[in-house]
Order: structure tokens, then sequence, then C-alpha cells
């Protein structure tokens, strides 16, 4: 391996600007005396471009940390589905947050809160029943393709009165 090459294990914080960086993996330097040195290499300092592939990670990871001018009224909404409901499949929880939809970059979580939310304050009253029907309309496809299920077969009992919970807040705050 090539001693300037920079492998990206994981965001490291440096200081409490809450800044990343990127390390080397631990290598053996050399024995002396029954000691094995280690040498975890270099930290990128705060404000230093990377060259190469650590490069790409860090457009990647201001892209992923820049906050959106575009803030929309549902934004609390889609972050408390995407953190409190989630896809069950055997015994596996995959949170809303985590499911982007296909053709796009937005998560499930987004697309449930615009389409209940703005049903919610279009008709200015909680319902249970609306609520359970978007469920039922949205399709999860597993398997990629083999199998296709509605949202509301995948997601438990509990996790819908969670967010039926979370619906009723959300239009008693905002309508």
């Amino acid at each position: 391996m090539n001693m300037n090459t920079c492998i990206i294990t994981r965001p490291i914080p440096i200081g409490s600007s809450g800044c990343i960086g990127v390390r080397q993996p631990r290598r053996r330097l050399r024995h002396v005396r029954g000691h094995t040195h280690t040498h975890t290499g270099p930290r990128l300092v705060a404000g230093a471009v990377p060259e190469g592939p650590a490069a790409g990670w860090f457009d990647l990871a201001n892209f992923v940390a820049t906050s959106s001018s575009n803030k929309t009224p549902f934004d609390d909404l889609a972050s408390s589905i995407g953190k409190d409901v989630y896809i069950d499949v055997m015994g596996w929880h995959l949170f809303l947050r985590d499911v982007k939809i296909s053709g796009g970059d937005q998560s499930l979580a987004q697309a449930l809160a615009t389409k209940i939310g703005s049903d919610l304050m279009s008709t200015g009253r909680f319902d249970e029943q609306a609520v359970e029907e978007v469920l039922q309309r949205t399709p999860v496809v597993l398997g990629r393709g083999k199998v296709t299920l509605s949202l509301m077969d995948v997601v438990p009992s509990v996790v819908l009165d969670d967010l039926k919970r979370l619906c009723e807040e959300f239009c008693r705050r905002n309508v």
C-alpha cells in the first residue's frame, strides 16, 4: 500500500466545532525491544481541502451536512416520522428516513409527511382513516420487484399508532 494513500474509514470529529476528517488505518511501524508501535496517520484539519479519493467524500459530506434553505412546513413531521416509524422485516427495523423513493433522493418519511400533512391541512382535521388510506396506497417493493406490499402491511400496529399520534399532534399545532 502506498504510504501517501489515505483510506476513509469513518468520520472523525476534530475539536469541538464538529468538523470531520479522515484518518489512515492503523499500521505497524516497527518492532523495538519487544514493543510494537502503531501509527494512526495524519488527521485533516478544519479548512483543509483534501485531494484524491477523499475529496469526493468531503463533497458528499458537505452536501449532506448543508442545510436546505427551502424548508417546507412538513419538515418537522418528516423528521418525526423518519425517526419513529419503521418497516419491520423479520425483526429488522428499516426506518422511513432511510428508505429512498425510486427515481429521487427524497426519503419515504419526507414523501409521507408531505402527503399526509397536506391532506390534514386541506381538510382541517385529523382523520385516522385518511392516514391508513395513504399507507394502504403506498407500495413497498421487496426482493427487487418480486413482492410488492402496501406500507400498511409492513408497519407494525404499535408503530402505526405512533404515526397516527404524530399526525394528530401535527394537525393540532398547524391547523
